[in-house]
């Protein structure tokens, strides 16, 4: 899923705002423990933000969305232990309390955006373009396949995704960050630094031996997942 809210959070000013807003529109809401990611749930619902509830089956669907992506990223299988021991359960979990309590302001606040309007964005993310430039109908369906989703399903996120951007922009828009971050932005973006190195020549390096059966027998079995 594309996240409507990437814009924002790519810059340090702009996750402190958003946090800030997030802070005072976020409904109430309780959550039961994770457990082992699937295992020993006793209710279909997860969280409850006001009047809206993450089912299990809800976030179970985002939460291997999330996993496969970081699978091809890596290139490699990922365990749920390790998913566990980078956050990523609990991560996958605040976003969608998150998107949530977001999705409920923005419709208690009127906001809609059209079918058309959707399929337009949605056309000109850069995600989805092709070698022209242009729109690939055949690269976005194969993005959407591989994110587990359908057309329709996935068309439905970036409705939510557009909506929510809409209402953090109105409320981010306008604010001026105090002067101290300005200059701290400013010494950060325009820093320069001199470095000296030095260019080794692949000949002091030397040709490296012939790996033994058994040191390619240990490379395999160290990797096993990755040949998979």
């Amino acid at each position: 899923m594309l996240e409507g809210l990437r814009t924002i959070s790519q810059h340090r000013i702009g996750r402190l705002l958003l946090g800030l807003v997030l802070g005072f529109i976020a409904l109430s809401f309780a959550v039961w423990g994770i457990g082992d990611v699937f295992k020993g749930f006793s209710t279909a619902r997860l969280a409850k933000v006001g009047s809206g509830e993450i089912s299990v089956e809800a976030y179970r669907a985002a939460y291997q969305n999330e996993l496969r992506r970081l699978q091809q990223r890596a290139r490699r299988a990922i365990t749920n232990e390790e998913a566990r021991q980078f956050g990523i359960d609990q991560q996958v979990l605040q976003r969608l309390i998150t998107e949530l309590s977001l999705d409920q302001k923005a419709k208690a606040l009127g906001l809609v955006i059209s079918e058309d309007e959707v399929l337009k964005l949605t056309r000109e993310e850069s995600v989805f373009q092709g070698p022209s430039g242009r729109f690939d109908a055949d690269r976005f369906k194969q993005i959407v396949r591989d994110a587990g989703y359908t057309e329709r399903s996935f068309l439905l996120e970036q409705k939510g995704s557009y909506l929510r951007k809409e209402l953090t922009d109105s409320v981010v828009a306008g604010v001026e960050p105090p002067r101290i971050v300005l200059e701290a932005i400013h010494r950060f973006r325009n820093e320069a630094r001199e470095i000296d190195y030095l260019v080794l020549p692949t000949s002091l390096v030397g040709a490296a031996p012939p790996p033994s059966a058994e040191e390619l027998k240990k490379y395999f079995d160290d990797r096993e997942q990755s040949f998979r």
